[in-house]
């Protein structure tokens, strides 16, 4: 089994959790959260990714929310992804030189999840938030997000799937943006 097959497969109430290695754009779901900036540049890791995959159109849409603070989720559409949305959850603040924390990352989980009920959708994925260009330490972000999102579904919920998606690395030079997930 190779790292990018491998998943575990959780039920909490209703809903199912998923926590799996795999490549965020391109697990289907109605939204998939991105790890970002204050002012929405899409500039690094996962937000990169998706930025590439989803395309120029939701640039102006980001327009739209700047700048924002840490801990702060503003959404846009997916542009050519498979997702109907896009949220962008900011894990570094460049303006007063804030970067995730704990709560911050629980707070981006839950405003997440919260705007996934509000908008009536039924999957959501998450990266690693944090785990890139802020610097979050990936266990402690681990802990804190399976956390937030196992209290979330311990209430009455409507999503029926919520996955986590890690970075599976790969061997040799990381070099274009297929290497960015």
């Amino acid at each position: 089994m190779t790292a990018s097959e491998r998943r575990s497969s959780y039920q909490i109430e209703n809903t199912r959790f998923e926590v799996m290695y795999a490549d965020i754009t391109t697990v289907p779901a109605d939204a998939i959260v991105s790890s970002d900036d204050n002012y929405l540049s899409m500039g690094g890791g996962v937000s990169q990714a998706i930025r590439y995959k989803a395309g120029a159109s939701i640039r102006e849409e980001i327009k739209k929310h700047l700048p924002m603070k840490i801990g702060e989720v503003a959404v846009t559409s997916a542009g050519n992804l498979g997702a109907r949305y896009i949220f962008h959850g900011i894990t570094i603040d460049f303006d007063n030189w804030e970067y995730a924390n704990e709560e911050v990352v629980r707070s981006i989980v839950n405003k997440s999840l919260e705007l996934a009920e509000t908008l009536g959708l039924k999957t959501i994925s998450f990266p690693a938030l944090g785990t890139g260009v802020a610097k979050f330490p990936f266990q402690l972000a681990a802990k804190t997000m399976t956390n937030a999102i196992t209290d979330y579904l311990q209430k009455e919920t409507k999503l029926e799937q919520v996955n986590l998606c890690l970075f599976a690395a790969r061997e040799g030079p990381r070099v274009g943006p297929e290497y960015i997930l």
